[in-house]
């Protein structure tokens, strides 16, 4: 049982009747059409423009590998002023690509491994910190995204921590 507006109702509006639930003449809902063909203000969403964002670390994920078995580290990022910039960045620790992974450490204040040297990272060594991320535009799968190009340490300094974990 709920109560509403001083009245004590059943919880299932099909099994208890609808007038638990207040009526919202204002907004027009038409129940039979499918949500794929609901149109939202006539506009599609937009990719953001490319280009340089401060981004803070939402998410660490260790357990993937590349295509070549070597470490890779999946960063969650996102921009706070512009929602819709957010998305993952995939950093390999390959010969080819270990400039990058190891500009990446370096940016988050971390201090990337030595050849045949062992680190340990936590999740807690990423999560809310703040980076300066390049935005581009790409396709994955048919479908428009960004992708997160290069990225530096933010003008507050390497490993800046926007907020604690």
């Amino acid at each position: 049982m709920i109560e509403f507006n001083g009245e004590t109702k059943g919880a299932n509006p099909d099994m208890f009747g609808s007038d638990l639930w207040p009526a919202h003449d204002d907004v027009p809902v038409d129940v039979d059409t499918p949500v794929e063909e609901i149109e939202i203000d006539g506009s599609s969403l937009a990719l953001p423009a490319e280009g340089d964002y401060d981004v803070i670390v939402r998410g660490a994920d260790f357990s993937k590998k590349a295509k070549d078995g070597s470490t890779m580290f999946v960063l969650s990022l996102e921009c706070v002023e512009e929602p819709l910039v957010k998305g993952k960045l995939f950093l390999v620790a390959s010969p080819k690509a270990r400039w990058r992974f190891n500009g990446a450490l370096r940016a988050l204040g971390l201090e990337p491994p030595t050849k045949g040297s062992k680190v340990t990272f936590k999740v807690a060594d990423f999560i809310g910190k703040k980076l300066r991320a390049q935005v581009k535009h790409g396709s994955y799968k048919g479908e428009d995204q960004i992708e997160f190009g290069d990225v530096s340490a933010p003008p507050e300094g390497a490993g800046y921590r926007a907020f604690d974990e």
